[in-house]
């Protein structure tokens, strides 16, 4: 059973129920194939979580090796929440939440990363995110994210999955086949990135 202290699977789907657009374009198209998504109905449940995301071996790949979660000072956190209110990752996600987000992250199709070293410790990696726009993009360490940004990564991510497994049920869809490649692609990147890893060498985001 999994301990989540910031994801909410129910609270994602609740949202997507509630918006009309979103609903009538990512959600409805999913149940229509898959069957509705029950009240108790958990991520691990869900056929993109057990055919793809379950595939990625963040345990094995990365024995040896700790995330890095947090190294903003207390400072700066104290610093930030005067600013704006802004708050760092406190209370802390749980082990699963972080295992989750590298899963939903690894597995996206829509951002770059890298897994990169902690210049203080070699058993300790950072998640180094790339998020590209349409005018800038942005990198950053999954450490330096805000409690409200890590929640949205999480919505933002699961609605990216549902909207891809829609695209895969559907034979006439013209992105149908480049997605079941560039899935396979990205189990094959992370083994590539651990490796490089495992290697002492940091590969491109």
């Amino acid at each position: 059973m999994k301990t989540y202290n910031f994801f909410n699977f129910q609270d994602i789907i609740s949202t997507l129920r509630k918006s009309d657009v979103k609903n009538k374009e990512v959600l409805m198209p999913f149940e229509a194939y898959y069957g509705p998504i029950s009240e108790d109905g958990t991520l691990e449940e869900m056929p993109f979580y057990k055919d793809y995301l379950a595939a990625f071996d963040i345990e094995g790949e990365l024995a040896g090796f700790t995330l890095r979660r947090d190294f903003i000072p207390p400072s700066v956190h104290q610093a930030l929440e005067k600013i704006g209110g802004i708050k760092c990752l406190d209370p802390k996600p749980s082990t699963d939440d972080f295992e989750l987000m590298q899963r939903l992250v690894v597995g996206s199709l829509s951002v770059g990363y890298a897994l990169v070293r902690d210049n203080d410790s070699p058993s300790v990696y950072r998640l180094v995110i790339q998020a590209e726009g349409r005018q800038n993009s942005a990198t950053r360490g999954l450490e330096r994210v805000t409690e409200e940004q890590f929640k949205r990564m999480f919505r933002i991510f699961i609605e990216e999955q549902i909207r891809i497994s829609v695209i895969l049920t559907d034979e006439n869809d013209p992105e149908r086949d480049d997605v079941w490649r560039e899935r396979a692609n990205r189990l094959v990147l992370f083994q590539q990135k651990a490796q490089l890893l495992r290697e002492g060498k940091t590969g491109d985001v």
